[in-house]
């Protein structure tokens, strides 16, 4: 039946032209989606694809601190959707927030 749940996929991709197109993928079976080692080791196998360019990673929600922290391990910079239960602490504050306490605008701030 599909969808199914037996695989998951990480894949990187060169946004060009509004087209994305892919650099590098791994797919691996359902029960290792979030997986810290196979996410750093796709990291770490990116990194080495793109040497020293400047690369922000954009990711749909589901990824955890430990994802974003390999991400900064490499000089890169990243956008993360969040969902409800997630927390973050903006540039420059100690205060943990979370998504329903921003408030949008050209600053961004707490509500």
């Amino acid at each position: 039946a599909w969808p199914t749940q037996s695989f998951s996929l990480l894949r990187a991709s060169l946004l060009a032209d509004g087209r994305a197109i892919p650099l590098l993928s791994l797919i691996a079976e359902g029960d290792k989606l979030g997986n810290p080692d196979l996410q750093n080791r796709f990291l770490d196998d990116l990194a080495g694809c793109m040497g020293d360019r400047k690369v922000t990673i954009v990711t749909d929600a589901g990824f955890r601190r430990e994802w974003f922290n390999r991400v900064q391990s490499h000089g890169w910079h990243f956008i993360g959707r969040l969902r409800g239960n997630g927390v973050l602490k903006l540039a420059g504050t100690e205060e943990w927030v979370t998504p329903g306490q921003l408030k949008a605008g050209t600053t961004p701030r707490c509500a």
